[in-house]
């Protein structure tokens, strides 16, 4: 019976981020001669022992093991086949863990909402796990101003284009900025131009280098919802079941575009504390009801 190869090792100068290269030394042969060696791996920490290459030649000392996971623990064993079957398993390697690799996966992009006249928060799920291919260190938001007339976002103002290649020109194309935290999801971009449309993708990176881009996604920059709410709210009595509520407009900078509307939302003090609401147009500075008010606050 052959005896199974010995003293297996794996130079740490050799692992690299999908493959390694595994050496040993040749045991004997026993009564036939041999005809092929055969290498299994087990992914640590716990994953179950396979084959992973059943035909290695008998005169070798060395193999490339390749198809190997980056940033991976795995542990290596060896067996000898002759004529007369196959031998003991030799003993197991030190675990040996790949180095990382660029991540496989970008972020994908959740939402896209102007904050300001000028800014806009972009929102994103962080990757899968097995894509990150090592150690996760951020993201990088690329963006450009795109042409008048360009946009094919429709109403919506925010819209995802599924295209790779458009992707990779706007990273070649774009400014950028970096967010050197894999804990965020979310990115506020500033000092954009005002009444100007938008192209964004983001990508992840670690210490070795960048995902592919994301699916890019368009927003127009120019409104937000205001800033802060009406001043200066005052509420009178004008009789037993009505109230009259008077305020100003917030002020001009906080505003973020054209007003369009106020809620006015009520409350009666009581262990419910339910309310409603009431909408009032943009010009009106004033709101009151005058009938069956303490019977809607029920």
């Amino acid at each position: 019976r052959a005896q199974p190869p010995r003293k297996l090792s794996v130079p740490q100068d050799e692992v690299e981020a999908r493959r390694l290269r595994l050496y040993w030394v040749t045991g004997g042969s026993g009564s036939s001669p041999l005809r092929y060696f055969s290498l299994q791996l087990k992914e640590l920490p716990s994953g179950p022992w396979k084959t992973h290459t059943a035909d290695i030649p008998h005169n070798l000392t060395s193999w490339t093991v390749d198809r190997l996971k980056p940033f991976t623990s795995y542990k290596l064993r060896m067996l000898a086949t002759n004529d007369v079957g196959d031998s003991v398993l030799s003993k197991e390697t030190e675990a040996v863990t790949t180095l990382q690799d660029v991540p496989n996966e970008p972020p994908v992009i959740l939402s896209v909402k102007p904050t300001t006249t000028t800014s806009v928060m972009v929102q994103w799920k962080r990757p899968t796990e097995d894509s990150i291919n090592g150690v996760l260190t951020g993201y990088r938001l690329y963006y450009r101003e795109l042409p008048a007339n360009t946009s094919t976002g429709g109403d919506s103002g925010v819209q995802t284009t599924q295209n790779h290649t458009t992707s990779t020109f706007i990273t070649t194309k774009s400014t950028f900025k970096t967010v050197s935290s894999a804990s965020l999801s979310e990115f506020e971009l500033t000092q954009l131009k005002k009444f100007k449309h938008y192209q964004i993708v983001m990508t992840s990176y670690n210490i070795i280098g960048e995902s592919p881009p994301s699916a890019p996604v368009e927003v127009s920059v120019g409104e937000a919802a205001p800033s802060v709410a009406p001043q200066s709210i005052k509420v009178s009595a004008v009789s037993s079941s009505g109230l009259e509520v008077t305020w100003d407009m917030p002020p001009l900078e906080t505003q973020n575009g054209l007003i369009q509307g106020y809620k006015v939302t009520p409350r009666k003090t009581s262990i419910n504390r339910q309310g409603i609401n009431t909408t009032c147009l943009p010009g009106k500075r004033q709101w009151g009801t005058k009938t069956h008010l303490d019977k809607r606050l029920k």
